[in-house]
């Protein structure tokens, strides 16, 4: 392989890497994990409701949380 077909291969992988991540936020359609589903409700929270919380997040232990955000 020379470098100009490594360069093409290259530039083709990252646009396709760019396309995928930009157009689904086009229509404002956003992927969520859990945890990001999670961070963004406890920011609501906080946010607009004006609520503080006083325990972070919790883990697979009961009774046993994380810090604050």
């Amino acid at each position: 392989m020379n470098k100009n077909q490594f360069l093409i291969g290259a530039l083709i992988i990252l646009a396709l890497g760019l396309a995928l991540r930009i157009i689904p936020t086009i229509g404002n359609n956003f992927y969520f994990t859990m945890d990001i589903a999670n961070e963004a409700t406890k920011a609501r929270e906080i946010i607009f409701f004006r609520l503080h919380p006083l325990v972070g997040q919790e883990t697979s232990i009961q009774g046993f949380y994380h810090g604050l955000l």
